[in-house]
């Protein structure tokens, strides 16, 4: 009973690990290197002591200026609205497709069909592709472990 738990468990863990290693394998090494430079920064953050104090400085003026900071809200707001019409002026980008799409479709009415038709052969392909993989790589990785039991 033991033995059958314990392989129960590996099992769960190995189909955890399956999806992982084929979809990821590099980038998680990539990920770890990087944050293993990261940690002797954090040493060096007492040799940079002169950067917290700069934004320090900075906000010790801004306490002065908190009677005025009604004003200074106003200003990022007005930056912020160019922004948002700018976001307002891209959902119009949608309408030009949109318009050649119409007399495309009365002049074509065959070839919007045909390309639907190859559409969905390949759209069935691709999800029997993604199973085929992940069986045998889970029945490989199985039997490895068994033989290292």
């Amino acid at each position: 009973p033991l033995n059958t738990s314990s392989l129960g468990q590996c099992l769960k863990v190995e189909a955890k690990l399956q999806h992982v290693k084929p979809e990821q394998p590099e980038k998680p090494e990539q990920h770890v290197k990087p944050l293993q430079p990261e940690k002797p920064l954090q040493p060096e953050k007492p040799e940079q002591p002169e950067k917290p104090e700069q934004h320090v400085k900075p906000l010790q003026p801004e306490k002065p200026l908190q009677p005025e900071k009604p004003e200074q809200p106003v200003k990022p707001e007005r930056h912020v609205k160019p922004l948002q019409h700018v976001k307002a002026e891209q959902p119009v980008k949608p309408e030009w497709p949109v318009k050649p799409k119409l007399p495309v479709k009365p002049e074509h009415p065959e070839k919007p069909q045909r390309h639907v038709k190859p559409e969905l052969p390949e759209q069935h392909v691709k999800p029997e592709q993604s199973e085929i993989p992940v069986k045998p790589v889970s029945v490989k990785q199985l039997t490895k472990l068994f033989e290292n039991i």
